[in-house]
């Protein structure tokens, strides 16, 4: 037997809500790019309103921005591990091949 479904809470919801935002502009400004992307695009691939986009992002700009942050902190997080399954003797290796 499963139980009923939890519903989200309006914070979790606005999360979603937000990632599914950010999920379509990702894919949008890499297919057509940024400038060729627009606000109503991005809403209608994430299957939400343009105020919904207006609650979670001020401005096209805010969006693209947020995006990046979200693409540099997922390489960072790649680049972490990989260094960490690397033995620090390999790690000074490398690393003397960029001086």
């Amino acid at each position: 037997m499963t139980g009923a479904a939890r519903r989200l809470s309006r914070q979790e919801q606005q999360q979603r809500t937000r990632e599914c935002l950010l999920n379509a502009a990702e894919m949008l400004f890499a297919e057509g790019g940024v400038n060729a992307t627009s606000l109503r695009n991005v809403c209608e691939q994430a299957g939400f309103s343009q105020g919904a986009f207006y609650s979670n992002f001020a401005s096209k700009q805010d969006l693209l921005l947020s995006v990046l942050e979200r693409h540099i902190e997922r390489e960072a997080a790649l680049l972490q591990s990989l260094v960490k399954s690397v033995s620090s003797d390999t790690l000074d290796h490398a690393l003397e091949g960029f001086s």
